[in-house]
């Protein structure tokens, strides 16, 4: 096994060619043709007797009578195959999940007081404990708080309306974030509650 570099981090470990044969390849396998370009295996008939390639170089997809004999395939290895996870499906290392949950399980450690219905206070607990920025929230409110210091009533009207509607977007944010802490992580892991 290689030896870490001095940030810690291990080098990559790059994959291998081995030889196979055609009647084992199905989808997913990447195989290697005469001229060393890399083919992956995007669908195979029923009959297993039609198979689609796609160039890795250039996308280009062929369907093909699958040959008889040998061929080389890619075998990447387990450091490609998580990066490659990771950039196409987000997927995160088990040790990050890990994390998370850890934090997740902690999270009725901390209390907060619930939070006044109030857009200044809303926004500065979400700015702070759950790291989301909501300053255009908070300038639509004050928007709307301008109206209504108008003469003209349809602009009161429609200050009333904007003043609303920002602090309900507001507390649906907030609520939102506590739906789901696997989903909204916090800056601060927290519930609210009154202290008793």
């Amino acid at each position: 096994m290689p030896e870490p570099d001095e940030e810690g981090l291990l080098p990559m470990i790059r994959g291998q060619v081995e030889p196979s044969d055609w009647s084992a390849i199905d989808v997913g396998h990447i195989v290697q043709d005469k001229k060393d370009r890399m083919h992956t295996v995007l669908d195979v008939s029923p009959d297993k007797t039609m198979i689609k390639l796609k160039a890795a170089r250039t996308g280009e997809e062929v369907v093909m009578r699958r040959p008889a004999g040998e061929v080389n395939i890619y075998v990447p290895s387990e450091q490609e195959c998580y990066g490659l996870l990771h950039a196409d499906l987000g997927a995160s290392y088990l040790r990050d999940i890990e994390h998370r949950e850890h934090i997740v399980a902690k999270a009725l450690l901390w209390r907060m007081d619930p939070i006044p219905n109030n857009p200044t206070a809303l926004r500065d607990h979400i700015d702070m404990a759950h790291q989301v920025y909501v300053n255009d929230v908070l300038g639509r409110y004050t928007s709307g708080a301008e109206q209504l210091k108008g003469i003209d009533p349809e602009k009161k009207k429609k200050g009333a309306r904007k003043k609303k509607a920002s602090l309900e977007e507001l507390r649906a944010a907030h609520d939102e974030f506590h739906s789901d802490p696997h989903l909204w992580p916090q800056a601060i892991v927290h519930h609210h509650a009154k202290e008793t």
